[in-house]
């Protein structure tokens, strides 16, 4: 007699099995903008934090393009051949993917760098080869590239490689042959300090998800020597051991200076405690309004006998930038006398040498320029060079010989500027911009709405640019 087993002891019965990971296709909008972010991601001190906030605010999205995009450091010597002729494709989409896998998995861990060279048959993919050895320290290749491999004269030295765009910018880099000798080199910088973490790995070091752990497993089981897979390794650990670094308190990490605030330490450090961080930007974030009027006036204030107003302008300047309504040239030709030109170089620079939002009344811009004067210099603007105009400190004309000790006064620098109106140094803005993409990562109503309010400043000022991008891409109005 045949005996029937109820289906619900046999699932008992079952060995368990773990459940599948359900599959995640990106929309070629999502593919397209995170290559477009990774893509960027050297270009300035933020573009890497954009990135790392994009990616941890679409959890499951983000960990597949880093799951696509960052393979664990193993490469054979076929699959390395078919890398480089991909780098020689006309098409954007082939050689961009075959030189982003080369930025994470070295050439040299499939055949010398010599052999790799020899497999590259044009300039471009000469070009496209040379920015991928060396890439985590440059903006993604474009445009007309080439590149030379030769022996240095000092075989300690290794190869020297030098990568040039468009004819211009001959870089010059020490490389080695082999992937063990580059592996001896990393391993010495990571004992000199704590080595960065790339932000994929730290993009699924946060999302911690079942799938980033196993993808980071998986990055974990490397070759060894490889710094990829030490850095894999390296989170697996901390996510283990639930180690962290102590906090920080948030209106001590603003007040750091600018660069530190972009980066993906800390603003994790904002992002674990949101309703405190949007509190802090709400507090601080202001507009960058200014019309030529206004601009002119800050000048004036600037160039006034009173202290008061000077410090009011000083204030003004740490955020706007005179040169979004007016031309450096023409400011230039107003400072008519040595406390006026120190007075203008030293306000354009107020945002990195003053604690943001917190020049005391004690301050006196014109204390440390009492023998200081500074000359403007003129540039070729050839190539990629940013700048065309510049100033370079001197003595003041009424400071005796005898009493001038060496070539600059004490601390005297020289500095680049852009001469025409529109074009600003965008670093001023790192504090704000650095912002607006966390808001953006947290994404609450309130911190959405400090966004909208940063989005009506100047339209050619960075923190408006970025406010309004967040806001286009999120469909807000």
């Amino acid at each position: 007699m045949t005996r029937f087993v109820p289906i619900a002891l046999l699932l008992l019965a079952a060995p368990a099995v773990a459940a599948p990971v359900p599959k995640v296709v990106l929309s070629a909008e999502q593919e397209k903008e995170f290559n477009d972010l990774w893509d960027r991601r050297n270009e300035g001190t933020c573009t890497s934090l954009q990135l790392y906030c994009r990616l941890i605010s679409q959890p499951e999205a983000g960990v597949e393009y880093i799951r696509r995009l960052v393979k664990p450091s193993e490469l054979r010597e076929k699959e390395a051949k078919q890398l480089i002729a991909d780098l020689g494709s006309k098409d954007d989409d082939t050689w961009k993917r075959a030189y982003r896998d080369l930025i994470h998995r070295d050439v040299r861990l499939a055949m010398t760098l010599n052999e790799a060279w020899d497999e590259a048959k044009t300039e471009l993919q000469h070009g496209r080869l040379g920015y991928s050895v060396i890439g985590h320290y440059l903006r993604s290749p474009s445009g007309e590239l080439s590149a030379t491999l030769t022996e240095s004269n000092r075989p300690d030295e290794g190869w020297e490689l030098r990568v040039m765009k468009g004819g211009h910018g001959r870089n010059l880099y020490r490389v080695v042959q082999t992937f063990d000798e580059q592996a001896k080199r990393e391993k010495g910088w990571d004992a000199q300090g704590t080595p960065s973490v790339p932000v994929v790995i730290a993009a699924l070091e946060r999302l911690n998800t079942t799938v980033a752990r196993r993808h980071l497993d998986s990055l974990a089981g490397g070759r060894d020597d490889a710094r990829l897979t030490r850095q894999a390794a390296a989170a697996v650990e901390r996510l283990k051991n639930g180690t962290a670094a102590p906090p920080a308190a948030s209106d001590e990490i603003w007040q750091r200076r600018l660069e530190s605030v972009s980066r993906i330490s800390t603003a994790n450090e904002f992002l674990n405690h949101p309703d405190r961080a949007v509190k802090l930007f709400r507090a601080n974030l202001r507009p960058v309004k200014v019309t030529a009027d206004g601009a002119k006036s800050l000048v004036a204030k600037l160039f006034g006998d009173d202290k008061k107003e000077v410090l009011a302008a000083l204030r003004e300047l740490q955020v706007v930038d005179l040169q979004l309504d007016l031309d450096f040239a023409d400011l230039w030709a107003k400072a008519d006398t040595a406390t006026k030109r120190c007075r203008l170089v030293d306000a354009m620079k107020i945002h990195r040498s003053q604690p943001y939002h917190a020049i005391p009344d004690t301050f006196d811009i014109d204390e440390p320029n009492k023998l200081r004067d500074y000359r403007l210099i003129r540039f070729d603007r050839a190539g990629d060079a940013p700048v065309d105009l510049g100033v370079a400190s001197i003595w003041r004309t009424e400071v005796p010989e005898a009493s001038r000790k060496g070539d600059r006064p004490s601390g005297g620098e020289s500095f680049a500027f852009l001469s025409k109106k529109g074009e600003m140094d965008y670093g001023r803005w790192y504090r704000e911009v650095s912002a607006i993409y966390i808001l953006d990562a947290i994404g609450t109503d309130d911190a959405i709405a400090v966004i909208k309010d940063m989005a009506t400043g100047h339209a050619d000022a960075w923190p408006t640019k970025a406010a309004i991008e967040v806001l286009k891409r999120r469909g807000v109005k």
